[in-house]
């Protein structure tokens, strides 16, 4: 195989280690390769693509004399400990190194290199020696997340006007040069993760093609020098990263230092300390910010002054625990999400007395600005909720879940562009009013005080899909049967699928077939008579009494364990109707028995058969005690 010029091995095992590859080689695709070291008399003259991941290398000897290679891939190599002088390889583009644990040293020639695209070390825990200098004009990504044992960034030589993303995060470095300037394209420069930044140099002003900063997990302030060479450090705090003053600062703004980064989108501030600063007086990114993510931070109030961010169109809050008031929104806001906000007691209660309340309603309409709210797990009482009463045109997605609110107001049916609406485990809800006409879902499991829920006439709701009542014992009792009751006379249009959970423990007497069972996964119930149904529609209702086990649901993203089946099957074995409802959303186990309510329309014109077989089934840990059946034609 001297002539050979590609090799690629996926999971092919030798008797014996390699000791020969022929120098023909273009491309060398080898992961997990087995050897310490390449074989000695493998010049490597003609390789352009080396690939080899996971391998067993301990080091690149000749690997500095192959001239014409554009792209290597060392990810995982555990054992590898030194990338060699690379001065004689002028062609490479790309160097993965990510996950190479026990990476010590990185040869100063990379540095220096004129046409590395691509340089990747994220993970590489033992990095101590990398370039002190960066000459490399066609750079575009560097990547050192993680290198925790990397003290220095290195100063950097010239414009690097190619290089877009920078990724320090997580590494040891404690400052960065000055000549960070010369990095004039940069879109993206991610600071995640605990660094031991203390400081940022006057010339990140320079950056003015930054899109994304990224500061979340930083055990430190931030916070303006509003005078050269003046650090207001924090007892609270044991690290500062002062921004400096921009250039352009000025005091048109009430005074406030500005930090111009012309062109930045996205902001994230994650688990960062912003208590004591004016964040958003302070940074002058009002004209350009799309995004701005300020989870887990410890900021106490968003101020008015945010509605001049007319760009922004998703703000994050979730889990900010010491955030107290929300006193405006942006003008164009699509997504605000503020669960976990457990202190949160003021949404928009000054926004009265504001300006932006005298301007014509037209302008401030939820549904052009806002569409989608949640607030969840905060403390925010009717009152409060009132102040939206001027702008509930379009709002789509509301999410008030943990709040203290005690009731919904009465003209929240105005809610008219309403489609999903959140809220679980609101302790101290009493009351649900009429409903929005496009409302899809309503999630109120856990509303332990919950007594009085008004349904609409059911053909003024054509999209609803799905409530959820469960753990909320303070309905009143026959609110299932006034549901049921409503669902079976009132009708609805063709097609429509409703299901609903509520606490309860018995099929109402009106459901013409019912069977008792004994805490199974299973049901069946045999209808043995003709049915002759000749009608535009049909409507099938089915119903379970359902208890669990002494363990409860387990409630993740993406994952539920609550789910019903349905099989209806005539005399011919064929199946009429197959129903299945996964309830994702069901917040915790049920604390006692409840009904499951399930309602379908179909467009059966014709339904004869002489029996019929109901088959029930559903997930553990939930069990039924009983099942339910009933079959109307529709006129």
């Amino acid at each position: 195989m001297t002539r050979l010029k590609m090799f690629i091995n996926r999971n092919a095992h030798f008797s014996k280690e390699p000791n020969f590859l022929s120098n023909e080689l273009r491309l060398l695709d080898w992961p997990n390769y087995p050897r310490e070291s390449l074989p000695s008399n493998f010049c490597g003259k003609n390789l352009v693509v080396l690939t080899m991941p996971r391998s067993q290398l301990k080091e690149l000897e000749g690997v500095q004399n192959f001239q014409n290679v554009t792209i290597m891939n060392f990810i995982g190599c555990e054992f590898l400990r030194k990338i060699p002088d690379v001065s004689r390889i002028p062609n490479l583009e790309k160097l993965d190194l990510g996950g190479c644990k026990n990476l010590v040293e990185v040869h100063h020639s990379i540095g220096f290199h004129d046409k590395l695209v691509s340089l990747k070390l994220e993970g590489c825990y033992n990095l101590r020696s990398f370039p002190r200098s960066l000459k490399m004009r066609s750079l575009k990504f560097l990547n050192l997340w993680g290198c925790s044992r990397l003290k220095n960034f290195p100063e950097i030589k010239c414009q690097m006007e190619c290089l877009k993303e920078i990724n320090i995060g997580k590494t040891g470095i404690e400052e960065l040069p000055s000549s960070i300037g010369y990095l004039v394209g940069v879109k993206v420069l991610c600071l995640n993760g605990y660094t031991n930044l203390m400081t940022l140099p006057d010339s990140i002003h320079k950056l003015k093609h930054l899109e994304t900063l990224l500061f979340g997990d930083l055990d430190l302030i931030i916070q303006p020098i509003l005078q050269e060479d003046e650090y207001i450090r924090m007892s609270s705090v044991s690290k500062l990263l002062p921004f400096p003053p921009s250039s352009n600062t000025s005091d048109s703004n009430n005074g406030c230092s500005l930090i111009v980064f012309p062109k930045l989108r996205v902001l994230k501030h994650k688990n960062c300390a912003l208590s004591k600063l004016n964040f958003f007086r302070t940074f002058d990114w009002c004209t350009t910010l799309a995004e701005l993510d300020l989870s887990m931070s410890d900021i106490v109030t968003i101020p008015p002054y945010i509605r001049q961010f007319v760009r922004l169109k998703f703000l994050s809050l979730l889990e900010c625990k010491q955030l107290r008031e929300i006193l405006g929104i942006p003008p164009n806001l699509m997504l605000m999400s503020a669960k976990g906000c457990v202190s949160l007691a003021i949404f928009l209660q000054e926004a009265r007395r504001s300006p932006l309340f005298d301007t014509p309603k037209a302008l401030f309409q939820v549904g052009t600005i806002f569409p989608a709210l949640s607030l969840g797990n905060h403390v925010l009482t009717e009152s409060e909720f009132l102040i939206q009463r001027d702008c509930p045109s379009s709002l789509t997605f509301l999410d008030l879940s943990g709040s203290a609110i005690v009731s919904l107001p009465t003209w929240f049916s105005t809610f008219v562009g309403l489609n999903d609406l959140y809220l679980k485990d609101c302790n101290q809800l009493e009351e649900i009013p009429e409903l929005p006409p496009k409302i899809v879902k309503v999630c109120a499991g856990g509303c332990t005080s919950l007594e009085r829920f008004e349904f609409n006439n059911i053909k003024d709701l054509p999209n609803l899909r799905r409530i959820d009542f469960s753990n909320c014992h303070g309905l009143r009792e026959n609110m299932g049967d006034d549901l049921q009751i409503r669902l079976l006379i009132e009708g609805h249009p063709k097609f429509h699928q409703f299901g609903c959970v509520f606490p309860g423990n018995k099929i109402p007497d009106w459901f013409s077939h019912r069977k008792e069972v004994l805490n199974t996964n299973w049901c069946e119930i045999d209808i043995n008579e003709p049915l002759h149904l000749d009608s535009e529609q049909t409507i099938f209702t089915f119903s379970a009494v359902i208890g669990t086990e002494d363990v409860p649901i387990i409630h993740d993203i993406g994952v539920s364990h609550f789910g019903i089946v349905v099989e209806v099957i005539n005399d011919i074995g064929e199946h009429i109707k197959d129903i299945r409802q996964q309830y994702p959303d069901i917040y915790s186990f049920f604390s006692s028995d409840h009904v499951w309510l399930k309602y379908h329309v179909s467009n059966h014109s014709q339904l004869k058969t002489e029996n019929l077989r109901v088959i029930f089934t559903c997930d553990s840990p939930v069990f039924f005690k009983s099942c339910g059946f009933h079959l109307k034609r529709k006129l």
